[in-house]
């Protein structure tokens, strides 16, 4: 999610880290539940894991539990922004129609009276700060900063033509909240009045509950739903990829004109490589390296129009393609999008200098980036500087899951850096919220599996979103 702030990015170079984690003390498991949301919206063992839960390939949950006794929530994981927030009670249920927090019920509820207001691509929400426990996949942290929203707009409801509309209604698990991965200074307040305070991931560093100062990330692939990905907190699983974890430096961010760290979980883009495409060109370098967002809670990707229009010549050849006024994305022919032999290399680099090093790769099969409903097939990615679909600020570079389902990711807090390793798909599914241990590992090699088809929306557009990065109006240089 990007905040409502104009941003800027100063590279800091570092050198590039390649390594292996075999050593992995204590972590937190969670599982993944996958969901979709309007297109107006479009958007290692020993520690503590759950899965996430997949059901509509376009946004990922995982279960967290806040107060005492632990109220249940299944929220948003989203790398793109950095507050935990959840409906309260006296959020009115015509826009809240979600569990929502009662903090009567709960014996640490602690009010800060703090105000708390964010804002996402098209939605917002606003309350009051609290403190409280909060438990996920069995590590608790006390006293937990969060935002408890008494409104929300766009979040849970969209104004349609026949009224408002309940967006979580016909969902199995719904979305009731979000909980942010970002940086201490990409929470809310941070950009409120300049007290930033440690997220939950954060937080479970600061109060040792995690030794190894990572988490790592596995959305897995997009047609296997239910509960098929996994986020560990303390650790890596080797079973969820192949070869090495290769890690670039997070670049900092410049908010307004005096503030610079840590805010998002930015790298360096150098260019995408096409491989087995009908166009003539396979190399697409950005002129330097780009900051890139790594944002796992938007659907699609955002690049510079030049880009869109690169890709889509390098992979399907010259022709008149159709973009979609919504979405932003370029129809397609489907029976060129189903080739299992086209690849899309996403490369990253460690500096603003390193034009030619390639330090990481994402390799992402085309099935797997190829969205398709009834009026045809897209590929899954939107022009950042068209204002017409994205409100990421010219020539930004955001990073969805239309990219990231193709690695695993390894997000280091304390050496400020990202490994990716090349994700191993699977097709098994754990439909519960267990913290089990080890994973199976199965499918095919460069991010896709033998039995790869395109995502098909039966949900229609109506399903897609975008509630990841927090809106920043981000601005890139």
């Amino acid at each position: 999610m990007i905040l409502l702030t104009f941003l800027s990015v100063c590279i800091l170079g570092t050198s590039v880290i390649h390594a292996n984690d075999n050593q992995q003390p204590s972590l937190i498991r969670l599982p993944f539940i996958e969901k979709t949301y309007p297109t107006d919206s479009i958007i290692k063992r020993d520690g503590y894991q759950n899965l996430l839960y997949n059901s509509h390939s376009s946004q990922y949950l995982i279960h967290v539990d806040i107060g005492t006794p632990g109220q249940t929530f299944a929220v948003t994981l989203d790398t793109g922004s950095g507050d935990l927030w959840v409906p309260s009670t006296d959020c009115p249920s015509v826009v809240c129609p979600v569990p929502k927090f009662n903090p009567t019920q709960s014996s640490t509820y602690n009010n800060t009276t703090i105000p708390f207001k964010i804002t996402y691509g098209l939605g917002s929400a606003n309350g009051t700060y609290i403190k409280e426990t909060v438990t996920i996949g069995g590590a608790v942290v006390k006293q937990q900063q969060l935002g408890l929203a008494i409104a929300s707009s766009n979040i849970f409801t969209r104004m349609t033509a026949l009224g408002l509309r309940n967006t979580t209604s016909d969902d199995q698990v719904p979305a009731s909240g979000i909980l942010g991965l970002g940086y201490p200074g990409l929470t809310s307040i941070a950009h409120q009045n300049g007290s930033a305070y440690n997220p939950f991931v954060f937080n479970l560093l600061q109060q040792n509950l995690i030794q190894n100062p990572i988490f790592s990330i596995y959305l897995n692939n997009a047609q296997t739903l239910g509960w098929s990905g996994e986020v560990i907190f303390g650790g890596i699983d080797n079973t969820k990829y192949s070869g090495s974890i290769n890690y670039v430096p997070v670049q900092q961010t410049t908010a307004g004109a005096s503030s610079t760290g840590y805010m998002f979980w930015t790298v360096l883009g150098q260019g995408f490589n096409v491989i087995g495409g009908k166009g003539n060109t396979s190399s697409l370098q950005f002129s330097s390296p780009v900051p890139s967002i790594i944002d796992t809670g938007t659907t699609l990707s955002y690049l510079p129009l030049n880009m869109v229009k690169g890709l889509m010549l390098s992979i399907f050849g010259p022709g008149v393609y159709q973009q979609d006024v919504s979405t932003g994305m370029f129809m397609v022919d489907c029976a060129m999008a189903s080739e299992s032999n086209v690849t899309v290399q996403f490369q990253m680099t460690s500096s603003s200098s390193a034009t030619n090093n390639s330090a990481a790769v994402i390799n992402v099969a085309l099935t797997d980036m190829i969205l398709q409903d009834a009026s045809g097939c897209y590929l899954a990615v939107a022009p950042s500087d068209d204002t017409s679909s994205s409100t990421f600020g010219p020539s930004s570079t955001l990073i969805g899951q239309s990219i990231l389902r193709s690695a695993y990711m390894v997000f280091d807090m304390q050496q400020n850096r990202i490994g990716f390793a090349q994700t191993i798909f699977t097709s098994a599914t754990n439909n519960n919220n267990s913290n089990n241990s080890g994973g199976s590992s199965g499918g095919g090699k460069n991010g896709s599996t033998s039995g790869s088809s395109i995502v098909n929306l039966n949900h229609g557009w109506n399903r897609i979103i975008l509630v990841s990065v927090f809106v920043y109006y981000l601005y890139l240089l």
